[in-house]
């Protein structure tokens, strides 16, 4: 079972440089190479929001060229803007037969021809046909940057199951 998790982060840091992207990208390739379910998820969740702490700070085409087009963008009343990364998938699987062997066992009685009765007990394999259940899960996930009007990037919530 995947948990739908959400959070919300800034920071106050000033207007200083861009922050280095290459860190950021790097801390990715690196959790990607270890494997998730290898990592606890605690370490996966800190090493995400390293990564997306990073961007804070920093000029908005950084979050461009590391995530392309944002897929939403709105303009806030206050000035800056509130750019949106979001990504859906649903993925459906089972559904699939196979065949299995069952062993059947049985005992019958046989009268010997001196008159003794003796208990035999038979096996055999019947074929059983099984179907494994079909299961679809849904794996979403979406970050939201909040975008100064001189470009910086401010804070950045995100919320999904499949963010990392």
């Amino acid at each position: 079972m995947h948990a739908v998790v959400s959070s919300s982060m800034t920071h106050p840091r000033s207007k200083g440089g861009a922050r280095l992207l290459a860190a950021g990208l790097a801390l990715g390739g690196l959790l990607a190479v270890v494997g998730c379910e290898t990592v606890p998820y605690e370490e996966r969740k800190a090493g995400y929001e390293a990564r997306l702490w990073s961007f804070v700070g920093g000029n908005v085409d950084a979050l461009v060229l590391a995530f392309g087009p944002p897929t939403e963008q709105f303009d806030l009343s206050q000035g800056g803007r509130m750019l949106q990364w979001s990504e859906s998938r649903t993925q459906t699987s089972g559904g699939d037969s196979y065949t299995t062997y069952d062993t059947v066992r049985s005992t019958r009685q046989i009268r010997d021809n001196d008159g003794t009765v003796r208990v035999v007990e038979d096996s055999v394999q019947v074929p059983v046909t099984r179907t494994n259940p079909i299961s679809t899960n849904t794996y979403a996930c979406t970050v939201r940057w909040r975008i100064r009007p001189d470009n910086m990037v401010d804070s950045f919530t995100w919320q999904g199951n499949s963010c990392f």
